[in-house]
């Protein structure tokens, strides 16, 4: 058995799930290619030969944007299916790739299965004119119509794929997956740990302390989310940090200042200060617009934190129980939305023990590797393996 993944670049937010994907082939004597079509992409901050690993492949090629979508045209992939003879290709990303669509146009010539591992959803905003909805449709259609079975990430991401796959396709349901042993080191910290951290960043722990582990760009909301809470009434009893960079960072301050907001933007943190972000926080927002499947809500599942989440952030049905581990809020309901906050402010520090752990049983549930990669591989060559 041979199963190749197709992707568009290596991110240090995949490599984990490759690497315990890899393994479980490895035991059960199936070999693992990922076959990279780029070494990096534009607004990434790295590069292939950091996650580079024996399984993987970088194809030739060049990359070009166009109206913001990312293209990346390859040479040498119907060679690399020569030799390694595929029984399965996953394909990973956007259905507009080109190497994506060789692979579907090759897939008779090699007979191998072709699975499509989707994250997006239906419920992104998008400001698209009729013209470019109606072609975009189309071209779905066309592409994602044409695999064989279909890995989702999530109840939306499977709606989304249903309405352009063929009838009777079938589903495996993939779970965004982190280190657990990282991110559930955050629950044990000590309340002297937790000080020595507040002490560091100049945080007051008399404050509800809450995360938003975002890029500063328009499709994290921070800007409307801002909008919203600079009217709740307990906003001063609350610090919002922000680790992460992007052109909205003056448009951050100015907002925080006008508005007398307590906001820190923090930059780029590494994997070891996320972790200690986490364990000072008490609960995570994360209120994109357009947002399919945040690894960062996993991250804060792992830490045992509670969950705010915008309607546009895609996993939020597997992750938020409503009231009891967080909330899910709408800014097609403004006032609704502000109460929601003021909720979470004012909750009793017995309401965030509990929603915390009600939070880390999902992620141990439905998030565990350990449980998660043997049944996605077993499911997949069951569907497509024959």
């Amino acid at each position: 058995m041979r199963i190749v993944l197709l992707t568009n670049i290596l991110t240090p937010y995949r490599i984990f799930f490759f690497d315990r994907l890899e393994g479980e082939c490895r035991k059960r004597k199936i070999q693992f290619t990922v076959i990279v079509m780029a070494e990096t992409e534009p607004g990434r901050d790295w590069e292939y030969s950091q996650y580079q690993r024996n399984y993987t492949v970088l194809l030739k090629g060049k990359s070009i944007v166009v109206q913001n979508i990312i293209l990346h045209f390859n040479t040498g992939l119907k060679k690399i299916y020569q030799e390694i003879k595929p029984n399965i290709v996953v394909c990973a990303g956007s259905y507009l790739y080109p190497s994506l669509w060789e692979t579907l146009r090759l897939k008779r010539k090699f007979h191998y299965k072709v699975l499509y591992w989707s994250e997006s959803h239906l419920n992104e905003r998008r400001n698209y004119s009729r013209l470019k909805y109606h072609v975009r449709e189309q071209i779905r259609k066309r592409v994602i119509s044409r695999f064989d079975a279909y890995w989702y990430a999530g109840e939306f991401s499977k709606q989304l794929l249903e309405k352009y796959a063929k009838q009777g396709s079938k589903y495996i349901f993939l779970p965004n997956l982190v280190n657990p042993e990282i991110y559930n080191s955050a629950v044990y910290f000590k309340n002297s740990e937790k000080n020595k951290i507040a002490q560091e960043y100049l945080l007051n722990r008399n404050k509800k302390i809450f995360i938003i582990p975002a890029r500063l760009a328009a499709e994290k909301g921070i800007i409307e989310f801002l909008t919203l809470f600079k009217d709740i009434k307990y906003k001063n009893n609350a610090t919002i940090i922000i680790p992460g960079r992007g052109n909205l960072k003056e448009k951050i301050e100015e907002m925080a200042t006008e508005y007398h907001l307590d906001i820190r933007l923090l930059g780029i943190k590494q994997e070891s200060e996320m972790v200690k972000l986490y364990a000072v926080s008490d609960a995570l927002i994360l209120p994109s617009v357009s947002d399919p499947n945040p690894l960062s809500v996993i991250e804060a599942c792992w830490a045992g934190l509670p969950i705010l989440l915008s309607e546009h952030v895609g996993n939020y049905p597997e992750i938020v129980h409503q009231g009891i581990n967080g909330y899910v809020f709408s800014y097609k309901s403004p006032e609704k939305a502000k109460r929601i906050i003021d909720q979470m402010i004012s909750a009793s520090s017995d309401w965030y023990r509990h929603a915390g752990e009600v939070s880390h049983d999902i992620a141990e549930n439905l998030y565990n590797p350990n449980t998660a990669v043997p049944r996605i591989l077993s499911q997949t060559i069951e569907c497509c393996g024959k």
